[in-house]
């Protein structure tokens, strides 16, 4: 008797924003008022993005920018998306 190998199994665990708004505040990296998308998630907490710079903050600690060319314009790109996204869906969580 042979034995079959156990089927393998992917879980991509997407936990979805409760909350997004974009106030107005000072923005660490510029050093004036910006606007800042303000993402919410639960176990993960606030999730910021200038949409002038594209910095990032995840639960009050800058996140590590990426070596790569363009990462701020796709930064704010990814942010405005998220924004329309939110608006499109009404305001629910994504």
């Amino acid at each position: 008797m042979t034995q079959q190998p156990a089927p393998s199994r992917i879980h991509i665990a997407w936990i979805k924003y409760e909350e997004v708004k974009i106030p107005v505040v000072l923005c660490p990296t510029c050093g004036v008022r910006r606007r800042l998308l303000a993402c919410f998630r639960l176990w993960y907490g606030w999730d910021i993005t200038c949409l002038t710079c594209g910095e990032r903050w995840a639960d009050g600690q800058m996140a590590e920018r990426p070596f790569s060319r363009g990462w701020r314009q796709e930064s704010v790109a990814a942010a405005r998306e998220i924004w329309k996204r939110w608006k499109s869906a009404g305001g629910k969580a994504l």
